[in-house]
């Protein structure tokens, strides 16, 4: 889809993670700040029973997480932002680009809290 190589290719132009502002959510940069969000996402088996992690147990495994997003962005290979309600800070779900391909090709992935599955 020329629509989302497009968005990819400029998202992966930015000095600074963008932020991406809607009507009723947004989507953050996950820091540190973000690890019992993180935690209490991937701690459920059914959010990750189709995803590449097994369910986290520990802190220090969404910590780890982290900087898995965080050096995906640095090194340009991909970005992974967190989804809050707009006015929020508690991430509810996660969206992105897991692998970022030559000739701007991705491989897009989200998860969301079970509460929001619908």
């Amino acid at each position: 889809n020329y629509y989302l190589i497009n968005i990819l290719y400029q998202i992966m132009n930015f000095k600074s993670f963008p932020t991406l502002t809607f009507a009723r959510f947004n989507l953050i940069e996950i820091n540190e700040s973000h690890i019992e969000d993180i935690f209490g996402l991937y701690s459920d088996h059914k959010v990750v029973q189709y995803i590449d992690i097994h369910p986290l147990k520990t802190l220090e495994e969404a910590k780890r997480e982290i900087d898995i997003y965080k050096d995906r962005f640095l090194s340009k290979t991909g970005i992974r932002w967190g989804i809050v309600f707009t006015r929020e800070i508690k991430i509810f779900g996660t969206i992105g680009f897991n692998k970022i391909y030559e000739g701007h090709k991705g491989r897009i992935g989200y998860d969301l809290e079970q509460k929001y599955w619908g």
